[in-house]
């Protein structure tokens, strides 16, 4: 009992903790800030029906095209004349999701009058659980891949490939056709997934198992390197695939929505469908990947074009929504205006301007001198398309000396957020632009650009005074107790870095002290956090005059880098970008305790079925070996807590500890209160359904609980006809009934023992006898000890069961279609049927009185298994080998 009271002890608060940052983690994030997309006409899916055989094989499936207005009569006559995009909807999603995207498409080729357009496919997969079952997911797979023979015979040959874009599971199946051995991979383009799992949270068998470790093996899909391959996830409001899990070690690009230009914001897992800002950025990287050359418009099969598209689009764009040709060297025009400012920091505007003759170009100069290594420029409203140049001033023009050619340099620079007008930002590196020779960096500003609201801000200044590093510090302070450092900033300073140490989980941001050289200046900043592990992750927050509260960033994918690629240990990045006219004081703290309790939940949480399973198996070895002495059990003690410690699975160890035990509270009250609630409900099924009269329910469900033969023969016979999952659950459920049933026997026995002895005690007054209390104690004491058994068995049986859910649930949807359940995993149907067959045959108490070597030879096998279970969890990718 003290050990027990212990345990409850340690196991309580750990466990409040941990619901802490589980509600930390689901429910305070940003809000959805997202414009929402809109059809302008009635939207309509058209089927299109497939072969015969192909058709009866996946009947619950079909394919579908997505047209509006005027474009239905096109499809309907099974007339396509665009380029093909096949969407493909994610664990119980819906082909109706493919209208956010479609609508945006059709409407933005309509309007540019582009020759081209794109048509829409999407397959309807009934909402099935592929996130759960592998024999859905694998059937799908191949369904796609009918899909995408019968969508591409609509061409004639004039296109022989389609862009795949799947959405949460969906860009599981369209990577899985790349597997598929009857598939022709010249056939995909390119896949694009949004949200998908790459790493999935629990595998529930070894199919699932089987599929993932294929796509994440970069030798399986060495023939299908021409594929381009676009993972994009949604950032910390997605609750259901986090950031850790999108990023796919084999994919061409791994990107964030809160890092794609234009976007910078988080979606949730379904927002990422219907996104504006974010849909926009993929539509118009499908636009510039379509090769006009030919007779007929295609996305081109060039895979670097594509990579250089979406680079472009989704982390690198630097000028406008279209990508365009990028001249490397250019010749600057005779006769243009050159100005040459030799302050370090200074602000030209062109409202300074305004009423002065303008010549057809400006060119402001730059000059390479001094001590100063890095120069940071910030321009408000310069739509200029190529408009910054290195150069050496070699040409006499005047009274200075101007460049008649530069290398073009505005593929460094990057559009930037901004709470009112658009911005471009570039970080050069002036000590590799000294050693080439080159004397000026070139800001060239054409007359048509001219207007009031055009700023350039200039920051030339020594690197090392702007980049900070808050590394090393007090443990405590990563944990919330104490600040990380300080950034101050003068007037002119736009850029200023910040190191942190790459054990940071989150960081928090609070500006104390704005200081604008003008009164009411409506200043504006923003702060990046970049994850260096993982190109394209970062995360934005904006400072501006009106909202000035503290900021949390939380970090994103530093588990994923630490098993993907092993540089955990490269330190985080925080990047400023402030407003030159304002000085700033800005304190960096750690995002706080709960905060790291709720990046410990959203990584972690996975190992605590493995580790329940664990305890429950030392659980039950300690019942089977009853009577264990202070020394062994002192060492399994000592063994359980090191192994939990030393692949570090503590904190999950007590919360599965008090997890346990509230699962065993909440069984032991259904048992009491709702048991013969239970029975009768079940005798109430059998009546109606079997058209039983109530005497014969009673006796069947006594005879299925009871007697050795009935239930494993009416169990086992369901597994051929149905499934073994199922059969599982009717174990379980006798099992149940079984408990409640020993619950009152145990209370019949009780009463009848006081009784008995009573009396007894009447006439055998003068005959030596234990006490009442001593018979009760002695007589309850094996059925204490047997309804303790099957209670901790009877959990046991419930944790192992949990993988039989999804063939449940894919039995009972697919029921109209097939009784039989064909698709089930092999190995956990005879998981099933040797679980059903041994525990409803019954599996004997082991006496306490006479423990013997059998028993402790159980005990010893079931305790290996159980620190087994512990071990495999803390490996790492835990769910490969649940």
């Amino acid at each position: 009992m003290k050990s027990y009271f212990m345990c409850v002890v340690i196991s309580t608060p750990v466990l409040i903790m941990y619901l802490l940052g589980t509600v930390k983690f689901i429910f305070d994030h940003e809000g959805n800030s997202c414009e929402m997309t809109y059809m302008f006409e009635y939207p309509e899916y058209v089927h299109i029906p497939l072969q015969e055989e192909i058709q009866q094989q996946y009947p619950r499936y079909g394919l579908y095209a997505y047209g509006e207005g005027f474009t239905v009569s096109r499809i309907r006559a099974m007339h396509f004349s665009g380029i093909p995009v096949l969407f493909i909807p994610g664990n119980a999603g819906s082909h109706h999701q493919v209208r956010s995207l479609a609508s945006i498409s059709l409407r933005k080729s309509l309007k540019d009058g582009t020759p081209f357009h794109f048509d829409y496919f999407t397959v309807d997969l009934q909402g099935e659980y592929s996130a759960l079952y592998g024999g859905v997911l694998k059937e799908q797979i191949e369904f796609v891949s009918h899909c995408i023979r019968k969508i591409l015979r609509f061409y004639g040959g004039k296109i022989d490939s389609v862009i795949i874009i799947g959405h949460s599971m969906g860009g599981i199946v369209g990577k899985g056709v790349l597997l598929d051995p009857n598939m022709n991979v010249s056939h995909v383009n390119s896949i694009i997934m949004l949200a998908t799992p790459h790493e999935a949270a629990l595998i529930f068998d070894t199919s699932i198992a089987t599929i993932y470790q294929n796509l994440q093996n970069p030798g399986a899909l060495t023939n299908k390197s021409k594929v381009l391959t676009i993972s994009v996830g949604g950032g910390p409001r997605d609750v259901l695939v986090n950031s850790n899990q999108i990023v796919d070690r084999t994919a061409d690009l791994n990107v964030l929505t809160t890092h794609v230009p234009g976007v910078w914001k988080s979606t949730d897992h379904v927002s990422i469908l219907w996104c504006k800002e974010f849909l926009l950025a993929i539509i118009r990287a499908l636009f510039d990947c379509v090769d006009l050359v030919g007779r007929y418009p295609r996305i081109t099969s060039n895979k670097q074009h594509k990579l250089d598209v979406f680079n472009y689009h989704l982390l690198q764009r630097c000028c406008g929504k279209k990508m365009g040709q990028y001249q490397t060297k250019v010749q600057f025009r005779l006769g243009g205006e050159w100005i040459e400012d030799i302050r370090r920091q200074y602000t030209w505007k062109a409202a300074d301007r305004i009423g002065a003759t303008n010549t057809s170009q400006l060119y402001l100069m730059i000059r390479l001198i001094g001590i100063q290594d890095h120069l940071t420029i910030q321009t408000t409203r310069l739509e200029a398309r190529d408009w910054l140049f290195i150069c050496s001033a070699s040409t006499i023009q005047g009274h200075s000396r101007v460049c008649e050619w530069g290398w073009n340099l505005t593929n460094k620079s990057r559009i930037t957020p901004d709470g009112t007008y658009k911005k471009k930002t570039a970080d050069l590196d002036l000590a590799e632009l000294k050693a080439q020779h080159l004397t000026h960096v070139i800001i060239r500003i054409p007359s048509s650009s001219f207007h009031k609201g055009l700023s350039i801000d200039v920051d030339l200044h020594r690197k090392s005074d702007r980049i900070s590093s808050f590394q090393n510090k007090h443990i405590l302070a990563y944990w919330g107790f104490g600040k990380l450092g300080t950034i101050v900033s003068n007037i002119g300073d736009i850029r200023y870095e910040v190191d942190l140490d790459s054990n940071t989980n989150s960081v928090l941001l609070e500006v104390i002290n704005v200081q604008c050289h003008q009164q009411n200046h409506r200043h504006h900043a923003t702060v990046e956090l970049f994850e260096p592990w993982s190109n394209g992750i970062s995360q934005v927050r904006h400072f501006a005059f009106e909202n000035l509260v503290p900021k949390t960033v939380i970090v994103q994918t530093k588990n994923a880098a630490n098993r993907g690629k092993g540089v955990g240990n490269m330190a985080l990045k925080l990047k400023f970008t402030l407003d030159p006219k304002c000085k700033y004081t800005i304190e960096v703290f750690s995002g706080g305790f709960i905060e790291t309790l709720s990046t410990a939940v959203r990584d972690r949480w996975p190992n605590v079925y493995g580790v329940m399973s664990g305890l429950l198996l030392l659980a039950l070895a300690k019942q089977v070996d009853h009577e264990i002495g202070l020394i062994k059990s002192t060492i399994t003690t000592v063994i359980t807590l090191a192994l939990c410690i030393g692949i570090g699975i503590g904190p999950e160890g007590f919360v599965s500890l008090a997890l346990l035990q509230i699962f065993a509270v909440v069984i032991c009250c259904a048992v009491i209160i709702f048991g013969s609630t239970v029975y009768n409900m079940a005798q109430r099924f059998l009546t109606r359904a079997l058209k039983f009269s109530p005497i014969w329910s009673e006796w069947l469900i006594g005879g299925l609980i009871q007697l050795p033969l009935i239930a494993p023969t009416i169990l086992l016979s369901m597994v051929p006809v149905t499934c073994g999952a199922l059969s599982m659950f009717t174990f379980i459920g006798l099992q149940f009934l079984k408990l409640t049933r020993l619950y009152e026997d145990y209370l019949e026995e009780l009463l009848l023992t006081s009784l008995r002895s009573n009396f007894i005690d009447r006439f055998r007054v003068n005959r030596e006898k234990p006490s009442i209390e001593e018979q009760i104690q002695s007589d309850s004491h094996t059925d204490g000890k047997q309804i303790v058994f099957q209670l901790i068995l009877f959990l046991t049986w419930c944790i192992a069961a949990i993988p039989a859910i999804p063939s449940v649930l894919t039995w009972a949807k697919n029921y109209r279609f097939s009784v039989k359940l064909s698709t089930e995993d092999p190995l956990l149907m005879a998981c099933w049927i040797i679980l059903v067959t041994c525990g409803s045959t019954g599996i004997k108490w082991i006496p306490p009185s006479t423990p013997d070597y059998y028993s402790q030879a159980i005990a010893i096998v079931i305790r290996i298994l159980g620190w087994t279970a512990l071990a495999v969890t803390g490996i790492g990718y835990p769910s490969q080998y649940q």
